[in-house]
């Protein structure tokens, strides 16, 4: 199985524990690489903080409210590969023979379909 990756935020200059002002994701959603996971707000700017792989989001690691800084991690994704592979043709949905497969793998492991 395929072990969750944990996103965070990258480099945002000097800024240190910003406000997060809005989470864009929540669990069980499909997100692509460079799509927007949070909105931060400082004194000085907002900011959007992208995901750094594709996925489904498999845990919020934080909420509105909170104060992040550069590398606190904000989400775990899971099945990067079979999203990646997605985008190639080798996943065929859930009607498939194979995506009924990997649905009922994500099933088990992760609770909720991976289409």
């Amino acid at each position: 199985m395929a072990q969750p990756i944990e996103v965070k935020v990258p480099d945002i200059g000097d800024f240190k524990d910003v406000d997060v002002v809005e989470v864009l994701v929540k669990p069980g959603d499909r997100v692509e690489q460079e799509q927007s996971l949070l909105t931060l707000e400082s004194d000085k700017a907002t900011m959007e903080i992208p995901s750094s792989h594709a996925g489904v989001v498999k845990q919020l690691r934080t909420k509105v409210g909170d104060k992040v800084s550069q590398g606190s991690v904000i989400v775990l994704l899971v099945w990067v590969l079979l999203m990646e592979n997605s985008r190639r043709g080798l996943f065929f949905g859930k009607k498939a023979p194979i995506g009924q497969e990997i649905n009922r793998a994500a099933r088990k492991y992760h609770g909720y379909l991976c289409s």
